[in-house]
């Protein structure tokens, strides 16, 4: 069984466990269960946080219980926050308040349109500054008596508070009783056992000669099944279980670990290697490659704009940026040209639909760069905040030329990769509009379409010859897995995977797609590519931002946080290295993103790309292509 299903069995059995307590009546017994396990939800503790006030909390508890984002999830995590900003409105404490009705309620309120409805009414309200003064302890209780309702009313909500078990009698008891039947499937005489904790072993009646084959058989069957009665000692020993005899000393395995935070020129130590000694043969160590980039800035490129985004050339020393006004720039980093830029404007507004135009009427025709992403060498695309997506051909020392303009989703594009399928390449998008859509490069035609039930905001894609993995993540956390096939769109019904941490940000595979890294408010952290379980936490994040976070092909992680870069080894969870470049005027968290190799790290400071490199980098930079 894989780690995903033992871990599956080990929650299910806590949640028999659960419900043979709750059928006996020990509900304080109940209580320290959940507060001990942490995983089992308990509709008590929940409605006490929100009746508390404390509705942070009560939504962090309730999303790391779903299983997946459903209609009555939003309808609840909008009215906890509802009510959260009408308290703050009464304390007259506007700036959250404001924060809390645009970031939170916002997003959640376009899953459905009963709740755009609801806060655009209450937008006019806020603006004309006509909310009234809530009584808080009443409020507070319509919301959980609100939030109880849903939860009935919904399978996959309520099958979080009350698993689904035989009614009646235990689960638990029924598969005890069946255990201790099966052990007296041979027993010829009575069924009395003694205890649950040991093996049942029947003893025969007497036999006469003409039953002797079949106790044989059964005394056989007993021991294969019990695991007990005649072995083989070599067998044992051979299966790693050596005998222990009288005198004899037996270690099965000698462990050395290395712990030193200290880093040497041109070594990097993994604190959390360790050389294994079995039998007293050593197992393979393999030492990381040495993080080898400068602390001093070797390059400077000055960006008239701020930057919303920008990607490295898969091969070449280029730098693909965006920026608020939709402009777009295209950077030759190892000379001093001038570079490529392109102005966001509409190519063919007859193909536009209707709503669209509305809406780039409201804005005088402007949208805002988004996000970036290469295709291959000669393809990238631009996404842009009014729904649009720009694609542009590149031809070496040649302006880009526009190839595709395609109305991707109603509302901003959040993320654009790349991948090839049937020798064609793909271009995937998701967006605030709950869409995921699959384009072919070549035409702009729908490749394939998902629909989700909450605003998208983050991609991670990783293609190994015609292995495609992709990762969705949604604003409240929980990540999606599409099943796509080689020869088509979508094998199966995406999986869903919910998250242990409130709206990760943004999802990214190392260099050779083994393995997936979250990032968010929870800060960085490894997670199970099956099950989505954390797998390892990476320490020291304080303030984690959207594309402040990247990893290399070396197997290094950079993340842009406290007006510095901070690095680690993907093998390590502890703060490999603090780089702090002099003369630099950075935002809190700046955005960093390596070169496919390594050998290039680009910083975004208030107007300038920044670039940290090492050997073979500075020699990319220096030669003039």
């Amino acid at each position: 069984m894989d780690e995903a299903g033992r871990m599956r069995r080990h929650d299910e059995t806590m949640t028999l466990i659960k419900n043979y307590l709750e059928q006996h009546g020990m509900s304080s017994t109940v209580q320290a269960l959940d507060i001990e396990r942490g995983k089992l939800p308990n509709l008590a503790t929940f409605t006490s946080l929100l009746l508390g006030g404390n509705f942070e909390d009560a939504v962090t508890y309730f999303c790391q219980f779903q299983n997946e984002v459903s209609l009555a999830s939003c309808h609840i995590f909008y009215f906890i926050w509802r009510q959260l900003f009408s308290e703050l409105l009464s304390k007259n404490n506007i700036i959250q308040a404001k924060t809390v009705f645009f970031h939170r309620m916002y997003p959640i309120s376009l899953a459905d349109p009963s709740l755009v409805k609801d806060y655009d009414e209450l937008k006019i309200h806020f603006e004309n500054n006509t909310i009234p003064t809530v009584d808080v302890e009443n409020q507070r209780e319509r919301v959980v008596q609100y939030v109880k309702s849903l939860i009935e009313q919904d399978l996959n909500v309520r099958s979080m508070f009350y698993p689904t078990v035989i009614e009646g009698q235990s689960r638990l008891q029924t598969l005890l009783e069946q255990s201790v039947n099966w052990q007296h499937r041979d027993c010829v005489h009575s069924p009395l056992f003694a205890s649950l904790l040991n093996d049942h072993h029947c003893t025969p009646q007497p036999l006469h000669q003409n039953h002797q084959t079949l106790a044989t058989n059964n005394l056989d069957m007993q021991a294969s099944s019990s695991g007990l009665g005649n072995y083989d000692p070599m067998l044992l020993e051979f299966n790693g279980q050596p005998q222990h005899s009288a005198g004899s000393h037996y270690s099965p395995s000698l462990y050395l670990t290395i712990e030193d935070d200290t880093v040497m020129p041109g070594w990097t130590i993994n604190s959390d290697q360790s050389a294994g000694f079995s039998n007293d043969i050593p197992s393979v160590v393999t030492v990381p490659p040495t993080f080898s980039l400068s602390d001093s800035v070797v390059k400077d490129i000055h960006v008239t704009e701020v930057v919303t985004a920008f990607e490295f050339h898969h091969h070449l020393p280029l730098v693909l940026v965006c920026t608020p006004s939709g402009g777009i720039r295209l950077y030759r980093i190892n000379t001093m040209k001038t570079p490529f830029r392109m102005k966001f404007t509409i190519w063919n507004k007859k193909k536009l639909s209707q709503a669209l135009k509305a809406r780039l009427g409201e804005t005088e025709g402007e949208a805002e760069g988004l996000c970036v992403a290469w295709g291959s060498d000669t393809t990238f695309a631009v996404g842009f905040s009014e729904g649009l997506v720009h694609t542009y051909n590149y031809i070496h020392e040649q302006r880009p030329k526009p190839h595709l303009e395609i109305e991707a989703h109603s509302g901003p594009v959040n993320d654009i990769v790349f991948y090839s399928s049937q020798g064609e390449l793909k271009i995937v998008t998701c967006g605030n509009d709950r869409h995921i859509k699959a384009w072919n490069s070549s035409n702009g035609l729908v490749y394939w379409k998902l629909t989700h039930t909450a605003p998208l905001n983050s991609l991670a894609l990783h293609q190994d010859g015609n292995k495609v993995q992709l990762f969705i993540l949604d604003v409240f956390g929980t990540a999606m897995k599409p099943n796509i096939g080689y020869n088509g769109p979508l094998d199966s019904n995406p999986l869903l995977f919910p998250s242990d941490m409130n709206a990760r940000l943004e999802l990214k595979f190392s260099g050779d797609g083994k393995r997936l890294f979250c990032y968010g408010p929870g800060g960085l952290v490894e997670v199970d590519r099956e099950s989505f379980e954390t797998r390892r936490n990476y320490n020291s994040v304080m303030n984690p931002q959207t594309k402040c976070m990247d990893i290399c092909k070396n197997g290094y992680i950079a993340v842009g946080d406290e007006y510095c870069v901070k690095v680690w080894n993907v093998d390590s969870d502890h703060l490999f290295r603090k780089i702090k470049i002099d003369a630099a005027v950075f935002p809190e968290c700046p955005m960093v993103k390596f070169n496919r190799e390594g050998s290039l790290l680009a910083v975004v400071s208030s107007l300038c790309l920044r670039f940290l490199a090492n050997a073979d980098g500075k020699s990319l930079l220096e030669h003039e292509s």
